[in-house]
């Protein structure tokens, strides 16, 4: 398994991210993004189940892109925003 760091931008963030991809991967494969839970009740890209279904997917011959749905503060261990994103 073939994983690297990325970090994308969304709007006036960067969001950072895990890629996995097969071994040996020679041309298109299926791909697995995943989500985390809600940062307020403190989800992140590295929750167990998360990487674990990420692994799974990356094992069984697809690749898997698990990010930070909001900018997120290693040092502090905690999203970098406080309030729900809204929408009008």
């Amino acid at each position: 398994m073939r994983t690297t760091a990325i970090a994308f931008p969304s709007g006036k963030l960067s969001l950072e991210g895990i890629i996995s991809m097969p071994p040996e991967t020679t041309g298109r494969v299926g791909a697995l993004l995943m989500s985390h839970p809600h940062p307020m009740l403190g989800g992140n890209m590295h929750n167990p189940v998360v990487a674990e279904v990420c692994r799974a997917a990356t094992g069984a011959g697809f690749a898997s892109l698990r990010f930070n749905l909001r900018a997120w503060d290693r040092a502090k261990a905690s999203s970098t925003t406080a309030q729900p994103s809204r929408t009008t």
